[in-house]
């Protein structure tokens, strides 16, 4: 086990040119290790070395076509070996593809990765989720012909599947935010929270490409009421954040906002936000002090925890709150 964990930490950064065919060597055989955790750290190592390590984030630094031929057939590798440890262990498939949502977008990857991705997705093996397949495969899409090709995205915002639904909306995120023409992103915007207040899963990946804190404190209060209005619950494992997780970064500074949470039975959120900063945070005492008193046991240790650690009377630190 120390010798797989040793490999791991292996920068790949550092990994020279005549090295690469001994690390991909070394590191295949923990794909079929009983273990989970090990078999898909492995893949992950695997499918950063391979989608961009070693080539060296594609285009710009693939000076030859046998270059981009290298890389293909470093990838064409890269889903045999994924496929052939997945007939023993079903979990390797689906964790390529959680992978491969950050990868691929570029050439020489881009289309043989999409032909790959077709062909899961018509012929799934066991334990592969094809509407899964579907959304990598809208997330690499080049979407250079705008309007036109929007539209299609937009028609996926409505997929039966909440995975595909969340990769388009992070790719129209993307498309949008890289296009300073596109016109009508007010109108987008409205369109993406009409139907996140309807069936959540939508807004918080549209989201993601335009996340900062520029407008912290508006971004805040906009997010946290269609939080409040939205209808049903978050589904489960979306491949990318839920505006609750903007939320609980954004309002970590404002005690009003988390009690606001708490009145609206956002206790888990509220607890995640009033916990968000490891340090003393004015106002915030008296809120940790009411969580910390919840009915809910997870909500209430996770208060006194903080608590004891940063705002105890013995920190000479500490004031008044």
């Amino acid at each position: 086990m120390n010798e797989f964990w040793q490999l791991h930490q292996t920068s790949l950064s550092d990994v020279s040119v005549h090295e690469w065919d001994r690390y991909y060597e070394r590191m295949q055989p923990w794909l079929l290790h009983r273990d989970a955790s090990i078999r898909t750290s492995a893949l992950e190592r695997l499918t950063m070395a391979v989608f961009r390590a070693e080539a060296r984030l594609t285009v710009p630094f693939l000076h030859t076509p046998a270059d981009a031929r290298r890389a293909l057939d470093r990838m064409y590798w890269l889903l045999s070996a994924a496929q052939a440890a997945h007939e023993q262990h079903p979990d390797m498939l689906p964790a390529l593809l959680n992978n491969l949502r950050y990868h691929g977008k570029d050439a020489p990857f881009r289309e043989p990765l999409r032909d790959w991705l077709n062909e899961l997705e018509r012929s799934p093996p066991a334990g592969v989720d094809p509407h899964q397949a579907l959304g990598i495969q809208l997330l690499i899409q080049d979407y250079a012909n705008w309007p036109a090709q929007a539209s299609e995205l937009m028609g996926y915002l409505n997929h039966s599947s909440d995975y595909t639904r969340a990769c388009a909306a992070r790719r129209l995120g993307d498309a949008v935010l890289d296009d300073d023409e596109i016109p009508g992103d007010a109108e987008l915007i409205s369109h993406v929270v009409s139907l996140e207040l309807v069936r959540p899963g939508v807004l918080g990946p549209f989201w993601s490409p335009r996340y900062d804190f520029d407008n912290r404190y508006t971004d805040a209060l906009w997010l946290l009421d269609i939080l409040e209005r939205r209808q049903g619950m978050t589904p489960a494992d979306l491949p990318f954040n839920d505006i609750d997780f903007y939320l609980h970064e954004l309002c970590a500074m404002e005690p009003a906002l988390v009690r606001r949470m708490m009145a609206s039975g956002m206790h888990e959120l509220a607890v995640m936000t009033a916990t968000e900063m490891h340090e003393r945070v004015p106002g915030m005492e008296s809120v940790l002090r009411e969580l910390a008193c919840s009915t809910h046991s997870h909500v209430a240790s996770t208060a006194q925890a903080h608590l004891a650690r940063h705002y105890s009377s013995g920190n000479q630190a500490l004031s008044a709150d």
